[in-house]
């Protein structure tokens, strides 16, 4: 994917309040936020306010913005931790479970790629990991799309290591589960 570049004139022009270079520059980091944005919220007003965050919050740090970083990095940092605080947000009504219970939770196991259907559509995937309950299809995204470690994830979660470690695990388990029900997945092994 070619890099992005966003001109100190861009810049100056958004930083001006001068709606076309705003507008101009939404264009530019529309497809990096949708990404991040449309792996965590799970309906279309969710999607749209986690982009609208994360485009708030790229306005209000081009004050800050040096050249010497990668534009789209930067986007989609600012994206996934807009997505992290949208999730923060929902939680609050919601009851984590508690470290203890996983305390005896198994290690994260290792996926045999092997066995996944190569006929695999993304969108099929994603449908699956939509699916999943929220705080799993966080871990899981965080984890496996983002890159980040089990100790990144908890101290961004506020929850322990293991606990991380748990939830990809179950998030894996799920993942298959529904994969093996819509066909998706294939079992090599007798």
């Amino acid at each position: 994917m070619p890099e992005i570049e966003v001109g100190d004139d861009l810049i100056k022009n958004c930083l001006a309040g001068k709606q076309n270079a705003m507008r101009t520059l939404y264009h530019i980091c529309f497809a990096d936020m949708y990404k991040v944005s449309a792996r965590y919220g799970k309906h279309p007003e969710d999607i749209q306010e986690i982009i609208d965050n994360s485009f708030l919050k790229i306005l209000k740090g081009l004050e800050t913005y040096t050249n010497d970083e990668k534009f789209p990095q930067w986007v989609r940092t600012i994206a996934i931790n807009s997505a992290l605080d949208f999730v923060r947000a929902k939680q609050r009504k919601l009851k984590i479970f508690s470290d203890q219970e996983f305390d005896a939770a198994e290690q994260t196991q290792t996926v045999d790629h092997r066995e996944w259907n190569t006929d695999l559509e993304v969108r099929d995937i994603f449908k699956v990991l939509q699916s999943l309950p929220e705080q799993y299809q966080i871990i899981l995204n965080l984890f496996a799309f983002e890159g980040y470690s089990h100790k990144e994830i908890s101290g961004m979660m506020d929850i322990s290591v293991t606990t991380s470690r748990w939830y990809l695990s179950e998030a894996r388990k799920m993942m298959k589960e529904k994969l093996n029900k819509t066909n998706i997945y294939r079992h090599e092994r007798a």
